[in-house]
């Protein structure tokens, strides 16, 4: 009977033991994931575009993956900036967002392109929630918040070597380029990095045309270089107004181009290349805001505030070939650069 006892004893205290230890790897493992036991976060997400778009879209994607063992809850305002260029629509919709901010509090804001700082994260320099932002052009110090110590991110830097050296081979002996700019300042660091690279390509001769300010604009200057150059740049094509003042939604520019213009071109983004650029070494929207989730990782999880992390800019760049537009300029693709390429077979507008 003492042996049954004590038998039954060495089990008890062997269960409790075990359960105990396996108790506290659970709560090792729950803390280092979410910061706090049951802990949720509320990020608001504020896109400077629309939602539904493959560039918007792939960075949220991103953001959320790196997050993804977090408990986030996710709430998601778009700015529709690319639709709406004039300053009044876009100060309004920042002003309809910062009283959202302020009625809510959520516990960090993820932005995603250039008009989210300007309009509305220039409002919070140095407020209690922490910002991280994604696909910025400028520097943000243009938009006064170089001194915000709740601001960091990743900057979008695009891969104007790789694209151009892509097109080369597709294209053989380029001479001159012609470089193709909305009216959005934006586009202002990405001339200035472009500039400081051009003398790379001795006896290419890059164009810089001004701004453009309206789609007649862009229409007039692509028709009086076919012909007259051997590629085209495309840039900025968001903020062109058509006749009546409206702005034109860039598909349609690139419909346009795609129909009328005979210049092989190329460009920085994927979403251009889905509707009817030839290609590009595209910047990923997704490792955007992946490294940007990460980020967001450290300030909500780890508890590590904004001004210690550097802002930084992902270097990876994917190769991106439209073969409907290679065919409607009669060009040849080697199979060997198809093979190592994301390759659009049509455009977008045709789905």
């Amino acid at each position: 009977m003492k042996k049954v006892i004590c038998l039954f004893m060495i089990v008890v205290m062997t269960t409790v033991f075990l359960a105990c230890g396996n108790s506290n790897n659970n709560n090792t493992e729950h803390s280092s994931e979410t910061g706090e036991s049951g802990q949720t976060f509320h990020v608001l997400h504020v896109m400077s575009y629309h939602e539904g778009w493959e560039w918007t879209e792939a960075q949220l994607q991103g953001f959320k993956d790196a997050l993804k063992d977090a408990n986030v809850e996710y709430t998601v305002k778009a700015m529709d900036c690319k639709n709406h260029a004039d300053d009044e629509y876009r100060q309004a919709k920042a002003n309809e967002l910062q009283q959202y901010i302020d009625g809510t509090k959520p516990d960090l804001v993820y932005v995603s392109d250039d008009e989210g700082l300007q309009y509305l994260v220039s409002k919070y320099v140095n407020s209690d929630i922490p910002f991280v932002f994604s696909c910025v052009n400028k520097d943000i110090s243009e938009y006064g918040l170089g001194n915000a110590n709740n601001v960091t991110g990743v900057y979008e830097v695009e891969h104007f070597g790789a694209s151009f050296e892509l097109i080369q081979e597709i294209v053989p002996d380029i001479k001159d380029v012609i470089v193709i700019f909305d009216r959005a300042e934006m586009w202002n660091d990405v001339k200035a990095r472009m500039l400081d690279k051009t003398p790379n390509y001795p006896g290419v001769n890059f164009i810089f045309l001004d701004p453009i300010m309206t789609f007649e604009q862009y229409k007039e200057a692509i028709l009086r270089y076919n012909g007259k150059v051997d590629a085209l740049c495309l840039v900025g094509v968001f903020n062109y107004a058509d006749e009546n003042g409206n702005s034109v939604f860039y598909q349609d520019v690139l419909k346009w181009t795609e129909a009328n213009s005979t210049i092989p071109d190329f460009s920085f983004w994927i979403d251009r290349i889905d509707n009817s650029t030839l290609c590009s070494v595209a910047i990923s929207g997704y490792e955007q805001g992946y490294t940007a989730g990460q980020i967001a990782r450290k300030i909500l999880v780890e508890n590590i505030s904004p001004k210690d992390i550097p802002t930084t800019h992902t270097a990876k760049g994917s190769i991106a070939i439209n073969t409907k537009r290679a065919a409607k300029l009669n060009l040849q693709v080697s199979a060997d650069l198809l093979l190592s390429a994301e390759v659009y077979t049509k455009y977008q507008w045709e789905e």
